[in-house]
């Protein structure tokens, strides 16, 4: 009897020991298993299947993993400002090295004059030229495919430095080309891995809602872009440069307007001759009143006997008011002839108009070089675009 309960004893201990080891050692397999991504039941589990931790990953909140990085979350645009491109990559995020402060509300009052990084999520898939955003522009006669803003290319094959180019502000409420459709005027920012920042402007013509990129004029390396403005097919761009003598990393402080204009398919900036002639008065594409007083400097090569004519054109090339422009000469320098010099020369005229602007209101003011040899190759004249009131 005590040899048979002995036997059952050891037979129990064995058996306590064999369960034991596969336990501690094994592992149990009583349990849920993750198998593509969904919970298996292995055995007869004791716990409930679990609700997370197998399928897909659990939802990242971007808001606060934007913010943890020090960024700026915008949930009605996805966007996180002012966070690093190495995070954005991580995220799953469309870095932008330079985008505006004012790309969601072009028409600000009030816009800093700064590149801002952004990381975008969640982009829609797009086509090109379905928005100024997503269209083939011409820079340096390379042509630069944007998508939603945003082009990247390797300088030379397997570069780390690479040409970034994205769009700064699109003003889209313009009729540039004449057609009764919003076209628009876009400010393009290009890094290459300097510290250079190259902003150009160009425009995106809207032919039956698809957008036509063009060539994108210079506007200059680290300037602050202000405005942009069209004027019955003139388009002006307003932004600050340095002065001639600052240095590249100075801020910018002068105030520069540039006058472009669209014809036979070609972006191109009116040719204003200032190292000739400057206008002071009317500014170009402005609108003017009779009577009108025409000042500004010329180099004293254009003046004969100190004047040179002036002209006001209809927009059919009809001259509806002409005069003489006067040098404004240093009464006493010697001889009175304070116009015969290599220096710009201050002028004033004034022209009285009567302009009938039932079928346009553009017309042109013509500065024109007197030249009393009459020979053609002489001839030389400033003509700026302007509109009657």
């Amino acid at each position: 009897m005590k040899k048979a309960i002995l036997i059952i004893g050891g037979i129990i201990l064995l058996l306590v020991v064999v369960f034991s080891l596969r336990f501690i050692i094994g592992g149990s397999e009583d349990d849920w298993i993750c198998v593509d991504g969904e919970w298996v039941k292995h055995g007869v589990p004791y716990a409930p299947m679990p609700t997370t931790g197998c399928g897909e990953e659990a939802e990242v909140d971007l808001a606060k993993d934007c913010e943890d990085n020090n960024g700026t979350w915008l949930e009605e645009y996805q966007e996180c400002e002012m966070a690093g491109e190495e995070w954005c990559e991580k995220a799953g995020g469309e870095f932008f090295e330079c985008e505006s402060a004012c790309r969601h509300d072009p028409e600000a009052e009030f816009c800093t004059m700064q590149c801002v990084q952004v990381c975008k999520f969640n982009q829609t898939e797009t086509i090109t030229g379905q928005d100024p955003s997503n269209c083939v522009y011409t820079i340096e006669d390379k042509q630069v495919t944007l998508r939603n803003g945003f082009s990247e290319e390797e300088i030379l094959p397997d570069s780390a430095s690479k040409i970034i180019t994205s769009i700064f502000s699109v003003d889209q409420e313009a009729d540039i080309d004449q057609d009764d459709d919003e076209d628009a005027v876009v400010v393009l920012s290009q890094t290459s891995g300097g510290s250079g920042i190259f902003y150009y402007v160009a425009l995106a013509i809207n032919d039956s809602n698809k957008y036509q990129g063009t060539n994108a004029i210079l506007l200059g390396d680290r300037i602050a872009p202000q405005t942009t403005e069209v004027r019955q097919g003139i388009v002006i761009v307003n932004y600050a440069e340095r002065k001639a003598d600052e240095p590249i990393t100075a801020i910018p402080s002068v105030g520069v307007s540039k006058y472009l204009t669209y014809e036979e398919s070609t972006f191109k900036e009116l040719n204003f001759k200032h190292d000739l002639i400057e206008l002071y008065y009317p500014a170009p594409a402005s609108y003017i009143s009779s009577p009108l007083t025409v000042t500004g400097q010329a180099r004293g090569n254009w003046y004969f006997e100190a004047d040179f004519p002036v002209v006001l054109v209809n927009w059919d090339g009809l001259i509806i008011a002409q005069g003489i422009a006067q040098a404004k000469v240093d009464p006493s320098h010697e001889d009175g002839a304070g116009w015969m010099t290599e220096e710009f020369v201050p002028f004033t005229a004034t022209l009285e108009f009567t302009a009938d602007i039932s079928v346009s209101n553009r017309g042109a003011l013509i500065l024109k070089k007197d030249n009393p040899s009459g020979l053609p190759e002489y001839d030389d004249a400033l003509e700026i675009p302007v509109f009657f009131k």
